[in-house]
């Protein structure tokens, strides 16, 4: 994927928001930025994201990502046990440095 910029300021997982498949990502960012996730849905403790020099990360489940701080060259690293698939995530960037307050209403089980 490519570098997180002003003209797209949301990453996502693959095929999101339909079930994630088992590529595994990095995303290297470009610029300096808050971050949220928008949606947050992963197979709790085996299908994580990892955000480089955040101290809450990596994040799995339903975490609650929000107000992480990055900068130019940190990664987002998705990785993916490959055994149980879900809807993924979408990170955002904070609309004018200030996150919103987030819900989020994991997917029912199967």
């Amino acid at each position: 994927m490519a570098p997180l910029a002003p003209s797209k300021a949301c990453v996502q997982s693959q095929n999101y928001p339909e079930d994630y498949t088992s590529k595994n990502c990095v995303i290297t960012i470009g610029q300096s930025a808050t971050l949220y996730a928008v949606d947050f849905d992963t197979e709790s403790g085996f299908d994580l994201v990892a955000i480089s020099g955040d101290v809450n990360s990596p994040y799995s489940g339903t975490d609650s990502l929000t107000n992480v701080a990055v900068s130019p060259g940190d990664t987002i690293t998705f990785t993916s046990d490959r055994s149980v698939f879900y809807s993924g995530w979408k990170i955002c960037e904070c609309p004018g440095g200030t996150c919103p307050a987030i819900t989020y209403t994991p997917a029912p089980a199967i």
